[in-house]
């Protein structure tokens, strides 16, 4: 049993091992559904398993895989069935992961790509299904389908961008395309595009946009139908909307239907007239039956439809009813009979006068819009008024003012009478008593009082007034109330005589004004006569006996109270006080001018010392002078105008003298004026002697003569500074002519060899003064001239020359133009010569600087002779045509090209005297193509001129035998002319006696025409073609012939119905076919006035015969129309004129048949004629009553109408028959209603016999029963006695009203509510009229507050409205004004009255105690502060703002301080505020970094430098940081001029600020030189830069030998630009004058150091072997002792001879030496030249 257990244990174990599956403990399968017992090898065909029982089913293309590929493990479940696990995503992710969305297993080709796009957020719909995907998908190429903006201008923004029509852009049109285009359109165009926003139907669809949309923005077109339609609407003419008025909204009126059809105008009733509804509803069938004239539908007719007749019967009794369109629509608006037109509803109500008027009278230009103003209508009447004349007077032309409506202006009132002539006192009394004054002339009524007054002034004789001569202005005594009592305060405006010293004094006017003529002349001296009056004023200043200084003096007639002149502001002091007054008063007393110049004008302009006139001093003597007599003593305090008074003379200004030694015109004021003496006795130095400036200032200041300023170094030259500093005892080592310090010599100094030898090397050095300082303009060696800075740079042959040649004037202002130089050369230039041809003498225009003037070019060819075409090729080919001579070239064509016009053959040019301005036919470009004026031999016109350019179809390639009359060519046209045979017929062969040259032969003449037909009259005007209609063979020859057409077509008259003879000539002639003649009474006799104008056929006619009218109408309608007496048009008579008329002249006799359609004649009116009614006028004949019998209305008087009132239309009460009996309907007087209906029918009751001034106003019958009323009293409360103003007609005189209740006690508010009896309680008498006096039991059952208790005023008003008791108003600031927080809190009392009104406090601390013990910033009690709030605070809210006014007890505010509020300082925080400066400006100190104050460590206390008033101006100590010295100390004070607003970042080395000074140097030019920017090297901070050093020279110029010793100035001569760098440039001067050789004329090299070393100029060397001819070695070494052995020109040592030696001087000899050289010549320079180095 052991055994077997452990047998079964094994088994069970190896079991186990033997079944563990490699495909991992999820596949449980049967093994055999894959593998087989003969080997694991899996077999597909074979296998039992299938993979559909998997999650991946196997299907297409992945049926045929190995599974290997898929199942790289045997773990299968371990294989991924994602797409990408196996398939590598050649999409990279732009697509997602799942494969499946688009591929399927068969194929990766995608067949479904609609339904795949239908997942996406993009369906291919429309036209995107035919698009291909690379189009959207740009890199599908790339398999990437990266997400695209599924917005259309994704793709589609090149065409939303480009398109223009419309532009999209431009008119804003979405991005959204599908907004607009349909999907599946395959285009863009309108046929897709979804236009909804406005249908495109019926008319509206065109598919051509541009039909509407006229330019690229199609968002700027408007939506209304005329922004498209307007020619539509402004081209119909039936109706012509435009003219009509009509709206522009096309679709008020039209559908959108073609052809506008069909229309209806619904909006006719509304806005014109109802047609679609009301009585003309269906009346009309068009809109031409109204409006007849289709071009204009604002005229239209009534009178088409309402004949005249019918019309007029129907309004027979209408006043100002007239046959009329325009009345028709006026009166019948609506077009209903029934609704009429009432006048009183307009506002303007018919009265008077204009219920006479016809209709049309006022209304002529139409019924809508006639003006109510009175003068629309009557300003002729206005403007014909003359009494008075309205428009001189300015009256107002609204006649209401004046005039009621009653005929005949009258009567008139002149409410404005008081803005002419104010009607006071008497004058009221006869303000309606017009006549009083106007006397009927209202145009010259006199309103001054004189002029209505003048009989009563002429009259009065006590006094007299017109011997008097008293003033016509009668107000200055007299009242408008009374003459009487006057007044004439002769004491008030004139003198006092009825007070004072004179009163009592006199007895009539005249013992004072004594000239009767004229009061306002008095004497005084016939009273206070001499000598007692002389002798009275003795010793009184400007006393003089006459009357007018009497009243100046006196004015008040009082010896005592005399003339103070100094009231007047005028003192008399000086000159003045001892003058008589006459002698400025002169003119009189009142309005003396106290400016000095109206007296002394005289003295002024005679003033000679000064001339005050040439000087224009100013007229105010005061300015200058006191009024001490003899004008002294004087000032001039406008000295400094003239001549500004400095330094020392200032200190002279009092001493005029001094300068001016009494002449003060021509003063000198230029200093050497005064000081010439000075200048000329001044020895030390002697300004004479020494030639010094005359303007003292550049040395001199007005302070005083010494110290003197000379500033030689910056004027002139550096003597005190530079080289030459120390280098010189006196002026006169440098100035060596006492009498010109102008000349100055540097070679005194700078000696020779020396200099020479220096300037060596130095190209154009002379040896000169002014060379020196032209070089060396500041004496320094180093710094030279450098020409390059002149702007003039020295090129080509310049570069060679020495400076004298340019500068032998001097060195300054030399000009840098060619000709100053070259003038000669100019002028001596012959080919071409320069003078004579006017060539620029600017030698830049053609030549360079290179030596010979060549190569020069010509660019001003063109100003001498243009080069064009073909001349343009050879334009640098000058020889072309110059040929080497540049004077005499010839500037025509022939001149050049003669030979050429000789040789031309074809033509013959010669032969043919061709002109030899060849431009007549060539131009410059070519010979051929050429122009030739044939006119010049054949004119060619015509067709000739057509064929012009053509030259081979007359010349046929030969020129010169072309023929030149008509047949040579022609004589083939002739023969073959067959329209007319010109060969038949003989005509002349030539043709210009009948033609032109026009083309086709037309027109043609045909002078023998006469030989065949006569032409005269009408046919000579006529063309050929007329008569002979293109056929010149058989034209006819009689009238009929021709025109048989004319005859046949004539229907004025029609001749052939006519059967008028074929023979024209019976009636017409040949001039025209009228004037014909005609046998009238045939057709219409003409009688009566026709037989007056039988010979006038055009009157009827009117140039037609045919259906001339012979009707009366048809001829006279215009008669008709323009008869105005009567109006035919207007009365709608009839046009058959024979009704009434016969042909008589005149119209006259004529009748009236048709009477009775107008005006029915019948009763008394049957026996009248015409004249008895119309009077000679038929138009205005009035068609009423009244209108004829006006006068008969007037005259009645019992009753009196017109003052009745009564009617005017006499039907109401009379009939035609006879005026009695008569009817009366009393309502249209005096309507009986109430109590008067009660007496209707007993009419003696109120009129009591008598119809003409029956009362007709209440208190006319019952001022008994008012005088009697006495609850309420109508007597004593002056009710008005208007009854009707309270009470109706109604018994008991009940109910009544109070109208004027309110001019006795105003009821608004609660009272309105309440009714009679509330107040009046059944008394009307003694109501009280006070609020107190109703509610004074309110005032005092009043608790809170108590009124009686506080003593309110019992006026209620005060507090209270009639409104209601609450709420009152309660006026505070007459207890305690509420202002600022506490305003804010006035309606809401128990805030502080807290109920009670009694006590309340009225102290600040009394109510805010507790708010000053807790305010803690600042903590008023601890500091404290008054408890008077208002000593600080103001009562606006929150305590702001506030004021400390103790501030200063704290901390003293001033400067700057002042100006901030307590913010700036506090911040808020009142408390801790700091007191020191850097306490609140720490921040300001840290951030300052201009200059940064913490980085420089600047002290806190900012009072070091600062002040309270601001920040700057600021004091700072700078030699702490950067020492100011020289130059730099005289801009100490000016900040910015280094720091230029930033103190941080201050350069401070020299170049940092002194680049521009740098820049800007131009002597020497630091820039051009390339010099060092450090200017310490140079420059000390001494102002002008002066003295400076140049310890760089030899990086310019070395200075060795002779150099060193020299100043600057020697070499520079104070220009440093230009200083020579070659020894010649400085020692020019040495070279051209040395003699011993003479260098120049030697011809020596101007390079100094061939022979001169720069130590001194000897001993020098010379190089003649090696340079010219050896002497000192070889065959001549020893052979000559003196250079003039051989160069025997002691002039010209360029010059030499060989032949003077003894060796050569024997010719013979020589010549056998040389017997058979070839050339051989017996001459020095062939010896030199054959022997260069002496040899044989």
């Amino acid at each position: 049993m052991r055994r077997l257990s452990q047998i079964i244990l094994i088994l069970i174990f190896g079991s186990a091992l033997w079944g563990q599956s490699p495909h991992g403990d999820r596949l449980v399968i049967d093994c055999a559904s894959c593998h087989s017992p003969e080997n694991w090898t899996f077999n597909r065909k074979n296998a039992a398993f299938s993979h559909d029982i998997t999650r991946f089913s196997l299907k297409g293309q992945h049926k045929e895989l190995d599974c290997k590929l898929c199942h790289s493990s045997l773990i299968f479940d371990q294989a991924n069935p994602d797409c990408n696990s196996c398939h590598n995503d050649i999409h990279q992710q732009t697509v997602g992961n799942d494969c499946a969305r688009c591929h399927n297993p068969n194929s990766w080709i995608v067949t479904n790509i609609y339904e795949v796009h239908e997942r996406t957020n993009f369906p291919l719909i429309g036209v995107h299904k035919s698009v291909n995907c690379i189009e959207c998908h740009q890199n599908a190429s790339n398999n990437l389908f990266e997400p695209l903006d599924i917005n259309c201008v994704g793709c589609h923004s090149k065409e939303y961008q480009m398109t223009s029509r419309p532009n999209h852009k431009l008119s804003g049109f979405s991005e959204n395309c599908s907004d607009c285009h349909d999907l599946i359109s395959h285009d863009w165009k309108s046929n897709g595009v979804n236009h909804s926003f406005f249908p495109l139907e019926k008319g509206h669809h065109i598919m051509d946009c541009a039909a509407c949309h006229k330019n690229e923005n199609y968002k700027i077109i408007s939506n209304d139908c005329v922004s498209c339609h307007q020619a539509d609407y402004d081209n119909t003419v039936n109706p012509n909307h435009k003219l009509s008025g009509i709206q522009t909204d096309c679709k008020s009126c039209h559908t959108t239907d073609p052809d506008w059809n069909p229309a209806n105008f619904k909006d006719h009733d509304g806005l014109f007239f109802p047609i679609y509804s009301g009585k003309h509803k269906g009346k009309w069938d068009n809109c031409t039956e109204c409006h007849e004239n289709p071009s204009d539908y604002s005229v239209f007719s009534c009178t088409t439809c309402h004949k005249k007749n019918g019309t007029d019967n129907e309004h027979d009794d209408v006043p100002g009813y007239h046959y009329d369109s325009g009345a028709c629509l006026a009166c019948h608006p609506t077009g209903n009979e029934g609704s009429i037109f009432n006048h009183n509803t307009t506002g303007f109500p018919l009265t008077g006068a204009h219920n006479t008027v016809s209709c049309q009278e006022c209304h002529t230009n139409g019924y809508k819009g006639t003006s109510t103003a009175c003068n629309s209508c009557h300003q002729g009447d206005y403007d014909a008024s003359l009494n008075p004349a309205h428009p001189n007077l300015g009256l107002s032309t609204d006649c209401a003012q004046c005039h009621t409506t009653q005929p005949d202006w009258k009567p008139a009132t002149f409410e404005i009478h008081n803005n002419f002539y104010v009607l006071n006192g008497k004058h009221s009394a006869i303000a309606n008593d017009c006549a009083k004054c106007h006397n009927g002339d209202y145009n010259n009524t006199l309103n001054s009082c004189f002029g209505c007054h003048s009989e009563d002034y002429n009259s009065t004789t006590n006094p007299d007034h017109k011997a008097a001569l008293f003033p016509q202005d009668c107000a200055s005594c007299h009242s408008e109330t009374a003459w009487e009592p006057s007044t004439f305060n002769h004491d008030g405006l004139y003198f006092p005589i009825y007070s004072g010293k004179h009163k009592g004094e006199w007895d009539q006017c005249t013992d004072c004004h004594q000239v009767a003529g004229d009061f306002k002349q008095f004497t005084c001296i016939s009273c206070h006569q001499n000598p007692a009056t002389n002798e009275e004023h003795m010793g009184v200043s400007g006393y003089f006996y006459s009357d007018n200084a009497c009243l100046a003096c006196h004015p008040s007639g009082d010896a005592d109270a005399v003339f103070d002149h100094n009231t007047t502001g005028f003192f008399l002091t000086g000159g003045h006080s001892g003058i008589d007054c006459a002698s400025c008063h002169a003119s009189g007393y009142e309005g003396t001018s106290p400016d000095c110049a109206s007296c002394h004008t005289a003295d002024y302009n005679l003033s000679q010392n000064p001339s005050h006139t040439t000087l224009n001093l100013g007229t105010d003597c005061a300015a200058c002078h006191t009024t001490q007599p003899g004008w002294n003593p004087a000032r001039f305090e406008v000295h400094n105008q003239f001549y500004p008074l400095n330094g020392a003379h200032a200190a002279i200004a009092n001493d005029c003298a001094a300068c001016h030694s009494g002449n003060y015109n021509s003063t000198p004021n230029t200093c050497f004026g005064c000081h010439s003496a000075d200048y000329n006795t001044t020895s030390d130095p002697n300004h004479v002697l020494l030639q010094f400036p005359d303007d003292c200032a550049s040395c001199h200041s007005e302070n005083a003569w010494t110290p003197s300023t000379f500033n030689h170094d910056g004027q002139y030259f550096p003597i005190y500074s530079g080289k030459h500093k120390g280098e010189w005892d006196q002026c006169m080592d440098c100035h060596n002519n006492p009498g010109d310090f102008g000349q100055f010599t540097c070679i005194n100094c700078h000696t020779n060899p020396e200099t020479n030898e220096e300037h060596e090397d130095v190209q154009g050095y002379f040896y000169s003064d002014a060379a020196c300082f032209a070089c060396h303009p500041t004496g320094e060696a180093d710094d030279l001239f450098d020409h390059s800075s002149t702007g003039f740079l020295l090129s080509g042959g310049h570069g060679g020359l020495d400076c004298i040649s340019c500068h032998a004037g001097g060195f300054s202002g030399t000009s840098s133009q060619c000709v100053s130089c070259h003038q000669n050369d100019y002028d001596q230039t012959d080919d071409p010569a320069h003078g004579s041809l006017g060539i620029s003498t600017e030698c830049s225009e053609c030549h360079t600087t290179n030596t010979g003037w060549s190569p020069a070019s010509f660019s001003m060819h063109n100003d001498f002779y243009p080069i064009l075409g073909a001349h343009t090729a050879i334009s640098n080919d000058c020889a072309a045509c110059h040929a080497g001579n540049y004077t005499n070239t010839p500037n025509t064509c022939i001149g050049c090209h003669q030979t050429d016009f000789n040789n031309t053959s074809n033509p013959n040019h010669g032969a043919n005297a061709f002109p030899t301005d060849c431009a007549v036919c060539h131009t410059q470009n070519a010979w051929t193509p050429s122009n030739f004026d044939h006119a010049i031999v054949y004119p060619l016109t015509g067709a000739h001129a057509a064929v012009a350019q053509d030259c081979a179809l007359c010349h046929n390639g030969n020129y010169n035998n072309t023929p030149n009359n008509c047949q040579d060519c022609h004589q083939t046209d002739f023969n073959n002319t067959l329209n007319p045979n010109h060969g038949a017929l003989g005509f002349s062969t030539d043709c210009s006696s009948c033609h032109t040259t026009n083309s086709g032969w037309s027109p043609a003449f045909m002078p023998e025409h006469n030989t065949i037909y006569l032409i005269e009259g009408a046919h000579t005007s006529l063309d050929c073609a007329a008569c002979h209609n293109g056929n010149y063979n058989n034209t006819p020859n009689t009238c009929f012939g021709c025109h048989a057409e004319n005859y046949a077509g004539t229907t004025e008259p029609n001749h052939a119905a006519a059967a008028y003879p074929e023979n024209c000539i019976i009636c017409h002639s040949q001039n025209g076919w009228s004037p014909a003649s005609f046998n009238h009474n045939a057709v219409y006799p003409l009688t009566g006035a026709h037989a007056l104008i039988a010979e006038d056929c055009a009157s009827c006619h009117e140039g037609s015969y045919s259906n001339t009218p012979n009707t009366c109408q048809e001829c006279h309608q215009d008669h008709y129309n323009a008869t105005v007496n009567p109006n035919h048009l207007n009365l709608g008579f009839s046009n058959d004129c024979a009704s009434c008329h016969t042909t008589d002249p005149g119209w006259n006799p004529a009748l009236m048949p048709d009477h009775n359609e107008y005006y029915v004649i019948e009763g008394a009116h049957t026996t009248l004629d015409c004249a008895g009614c119309h009077n000679g006028n038929y138009n205005n004949t009035p068609n009423t009553c009244f209108g004829c019998h006006a006068e008969n209305y007037n005259s009645t008087s019992d009753p009196d109408h017109q003052a009745g009132d009564y009617p005017n239309d006499c039907t109401i009460c009379h009939s035609q028959n006879a005026w009695s009996p008569a009817n009366f309907d009393h309502n249209t007087i005096y309507p009986l209603t109430g109590a008067h209906a009660l007496i209707a029918e007993d009419c003696a009751s109120c009129h009591e016999g008598s119809y003409s001034n029956t009362p007709n106003t209440c208190q006319e019958c019952h001022q008994d029963h008012y005088n009697a009323t006495v609850n309420p009293n109508h007597l004593n409360l002056g009710f008005s006695n208007d009854c009707a103003s309270c009470h109706t007609t109604d018994p008991g005189w009940n109910p009544a009203l109070m109208p004027d209740h309110n001019e006795y006690y105003v009821i608004e508010g609660a009272h309105t509510t309440l009714d009679c009896a509330g107040c009046h309680n059944g008394n009307y008498n003694n109501t009280p009229n006070t609020c107190f006096g109703c509610h004074a039991e309110n005032y005092n059952s009043t608790s809170d507050p108590d009124h009686q208790a506080g003593d309110y005023p019992n006026d209620c008003t005060i507090c209270h409205s009639q409104n209601a008791w609450s709420p009152a108003n309660f006026d505070h600031n007459t207890i305690y004004p509420l202002t600022g927080a506490h305003a804010l809190i006035a309606e809401d009392c128990a805030s502080c009255h807290e109920g009670s009104y009694s006590n309340t406090p009225n102290t600040c601390q009394e109510c805010h105690q507790d708010h000053y013990n807790a305010t803690v910033n600042p903590n008023h009690l601890n500091l404290g502060f008054s408890n008077d709030c208002a000593s600080c605070h103001t009562t606006d809210p929150g305590w702001n703002p506030a004021l400390m006014p103790d501030h200063n007890e704290y901390y003293v505010i001033e400067g700057a301080h002042t100006t901030l509020d307590c913010a700036g300082c506090h911040n808020g925080n009142y408390n801790n505020t700091p007191n020191t400066c850097f306490g609140c400006h720490g921040d300001d100190y840290s951030a300052t970094s201009d200059p940064n104050h913490a980085a420089e460590q600047f002290p806190l206390d900012c009072a070091s430098c600062h002040s309270q008033t601001a920040w700057t101006p600021s004091t700072f100590d700078h030699n702490n940081f950067y020492p100011l010295t020289g130059g730099h100390a005289l801009v100490a004070n000016n900040c910015s001029l280094c720091h230029n607003g930033n103190y941080t970042n201050t350069p401070n080395l020299c170049s940092d600020c002194h680049t521009a000074d740098f820049i800007a140097t131009t002597n020497p030019n630091h820039n051009a030189l390339g010099l060092p920017m450090e200017c310490a090297m140079c420059h000390t901070t001494e102002p002008q830069w002066n003295p400076a050093q140049f310890p760089i020279h030899n990086d310019f110029y070395v200075l060795e030998g002779a150099h060193i010793g020299l100043d600057c100035v020697s070499c520079h001569g104070g220009n440093y630009n230009t200083t020579p760098n070659t020894c010649f440039g400085c020692h020019a001067a040495d070279y051209n004058n040395t003699t011993n050789p003479n260098h120049m004329a030697a011809q020596f090299p101007t390079d100094c150091t061939n022979c001169h070393t720069q130590n001194s100029w000897t001993p020098s060397t010379f190089d003649h072997d090696d340079m010219y001819f050896p002497i000192y070695s070889g065959k001549h070494e020893g052979e000559w002792d003196l250079c003039s052995d051989c160069h025997i020109n002691g002039n010209n040592y360029s010059i030499f001879s060989c032949i003077n030696c003894h060796e050569h001087n024997n010719q013979g000899e020589v010549d056998d030496d040389h017997d058979e050289v070839d050339g051989y010549v017996y001459e020095s320079n062939a010896c030199y030249a054959c022997h260069p180095d002496g040899n044989d």
